[in-house]
């Protein structure tokens, strides 16, 4: 058996089906995420289906904003190489004229 509930899908084993009689009824829950796709969206209680997407919204954009920084910060990196560059050029420059 097995029934929807808020957290997910909650699956009830019968007596000595997954463990002995004397253990008895075993529930085991699982959430709506660890179904990925394969549940249709539903079966999945409104708020539930909302926290979902706002989950995936964030990861996105924290993931944007990861790419965003790590962009930047090579960016600056290879700002600073060619500055480097333009220096010890200017430098070498310098040394000839002399």
């Amino acid at each position: 058996q097995y029934y929807f509930n808020d957290k997910g899908i909650l699956f009830i084993s019968g007596e000595y089906v997954m463990k002995s009689y004397a253990v008895g009824i075993q529930e085991y829950g699982a959430s709506y995420q660890a179904f990925g796709d394969a549940l249709k969206e539903e079966y999945i209680p409104a708020d539930v289906l909302e926290a979902i997407r706002a989950k995936a919204e964030a990861k996105k954009k924290a993931e944007a904003e990861k790419a965003k920084k790590e962009a930047e910060k090579k960016a600056k990196k290879e700002a600073e190489k060619a500055g480097k560059k333009a220096a010890e050029k200017a430098g070498d420059e310098a040394e000839k004229a002399e």
